[in-house]
């Protein structure tokens, strides 16, 4: 087998690959690596920046709700039992809380087919719910008897995590549904499917009281579950982000 040969099998191993797992964390925001402004003109539901490329304070607002229209998420929605496909933290700017984002782990069709794998990013929050084929919910934090947690420790864990790649064993995704992966011995996950890494936040951030952040599934962050939060801490119902 050529070095060309062997370059081209490679890319569509990848390529094929990272679509299976999509069909699994679904494909929440259609996005490029690198935001092209002339691209986003002609297109402007369809290109996302992924990145903001500022280093930036965070702190916790709430979790991000997603219902995607396409296939992938459609048949995420069927096996869990779900009007949900997706999920992400929402995150405020600590020096201006009226700027928020959504740290997310999830891909577009576009880096696949550049043998690229979804990864872990940080988007602004009005681009994500302008430009989502979908529906998107969100639930804020209730901190009722503590205070928040400090934004020194949410931008750690964001700074740990980006850009980090989508978990690329299928089969950590197939036993989510079946709540029976392990835990993990690393502190820091070295792959993330968009739940666990909302779970896997929440847990170091002292709001989720227990469970295996890799046997959360989308659903679960929904109204109708009681995920289980530390005491003093709660979720409010969903509210609708967009009108589509």
């Amino acid at each position: 087998m050529t070095v060309l040969t062997y370059n081209k099998f490679k890319r569509q191993k990848i390529a094929l690959t990272s679509l299976a797992f999509l069909m699994l964390g679904s494909l929440p925001i259609k996005a490029s690596d690198v935001f092209d402004e002339d691209n986003a003109k002609g297109h402007p539901y369809t290109l996302l920046s992924q990145e903001t490329g500022e280093e930036k304070k965070y702190n916790l607002v709430g979790v991000a709700l997603f219902s995607g229209t396409d296939p992938f998420s459609y048949g995420i929605k069927v096996v869990t039992g779900s009007k949900v496909s997706h999920v992400g933290v929402i995150l405020a700017d600590a020096d201006d809380e009226n700027t928020w984002y959504c740290f997310e782990s999830t891909g577009s069709a576009s880096e696949v087919l550049q043998g690229k794998y979804p990864h872990v990013r940080t988007t602004l929050w009005d681009k994500v719910v302008t430009e989502y084929d979908g529906k998107i919910s969100y639930r804020l934090l209730v901190f009722e008897d503590q205070d928040r947690t400090e934004a020194k420790r949410v931008t750690k864990f964001v700074e740990d995590y980006d850009h980090k790649s989508y978990t690329k064993n299928p089969f950590r995704l197939l036993m989510a549904l079946f709540r029976a992966n392990t835990e993990s011995r690393s502190k820091i996950l070295k792959t993330a499917f968009c739940s666990e890494l909302t779970a896997k936040m929440l847990m170091d951030m002292g709001i989720l009281d227990r469970g295996i952040a890799g046997n959360y599934i989308p659903k679960d962050f929904t109204s109708s579950k009681n995920v289980p939060l530390t005491r003093g801490i709660t979720l409010t119902p969903e509210f609708k982000a967009n009108k589509k």
